[in-house]
Formats: C-alpha cells, sequence, structure tokens
C-alpha cells in the first residue's frame, strides 16, 4: 500500500508514541508501506520540526531529512486548475 503522510501526522507520531499516526510511522519504517511524498513536504516538515514548540535537536532532524529523503518515492505534484477536466 501507498500512502501520502502530511507535516500533521509526522509531527503526530515522531511526538507522541502509540497513536494512530506513530504506527503508521512504524509502518513505514518496516517496510510494510510505502510512503509517497514530495521535496515541498519534506521542506514544510523539516522546517516544522525546527520551529516546533518541543525542541528537537538538529541532528535529529537531519535524521529524519535524511532518513525520508532515503525510503520515500518522490513524485512532482501538478497543480490542477479548478476548470480542469483531468
Amino acid at each position: 500500500m501507498r500512502v501520502v503522510l502530511d507535516t500533521n501526522v509526522f509531527i503526530s507520531g515522531i511526538f507522541w508514541d502509540g497513536n494512530y499516526c506513530s504506527q503508521l510511522i512504524e509502518k513505514w519504517k518496516n517496510k510494510e508501506i510505502e510512503l509517497i511524498s514530495s521535496f515541498e513536504i519534506v521542506k514544510e516538515l523539516v522546517e516544522t520540526l525546527r520551529s516546533f514548540k518541543i525542541p528537537m535537536p538538529e541532528n535529529m532532524v537531519e535524521e529524519w531529512n535524511s532518513f525520508i529523503l532515503k525510503n520515500s518515492i518522490f513524485v512532482e505534484p501538478i497543480i490542477k486548475n479548478k476548470n480542469s477536466k483531468r
């Protein structure tokens, strides 16, 4: 199964164990699901981890960044026009 996890899911799963979000991240880490992502999503996550109310050391932020980049399938989002019939 392929999933897209947004920043909110990552934040909830990283900082609070045992919830549905942390379970999804564990399934991804264990290669039970594939993560579909974009560079925009990863950039937003990294920025959020750096400024989040619960401090995270920079080396851990970089570890998450690197892990996601190495273990995800990246796509280029296509912005659809409201009038598009695609």
